[in-house]
């Protein structure tokens, strides 16, 4: 069965179904939200964080999983360049006792993991484990 096309120029229509369309900003429309990001990054994407020792990513990014990225920039960080895999259990900035994280880094041909908890002041974080 062949459809026949329409032309829409009702512009109360054409807001409506552009509304109804989800966009990369919109959580609600089934996609993730933009405010889920550390400069740039999305859930679940690369991140733009080698500016920002993994230390302090839960500081920009809320519960859920993202890959940050280290390079010889990176502030005090001494494992090298690679990737961490950053999976936040609380929101952005939380040091509650309900705050967990755990970290993967992969690079120099090492895999390292770690993981932080919330002390109601700070992340108290546990030393790198070479994998």
């Amino acid at each position: 069965m062949a459809m026949d096309k329409v032309k829409v120029t009702d512009t109360n229509v054409i807001e409506q179904i552009l509304n109804s369309l989800p966009t990369a900003t919109n959580e609600k429309k089934g996609l993730l939200s933009s405010d889920n990001k550390i400069m740039g990054g999305l859930f679940l994407n690369a991140a733009s964080t080698h500016s920002i020792h993994p230390n302090d990513y839960y500081l920009y990014t809320r519960e859920g999983i993202m890959i940050g990225i280290t390079t010889y920039i990176t502030p005090n960080w001494t494992l090298g360049g690679g990737c961490v895999i950053h999976c936040q259990r609380d929101a952005i900035g939380s040091v509650t006792t309900s705050q967990m994280i755990f970290q993967l880094f992969f690079g120099n041909g090492k895999v390292n993991f770690r993981y932080g908890y919330g002390n109601g002041v700070g992340i108290v974080w546990n030393d790198w484990v070479n994998l």
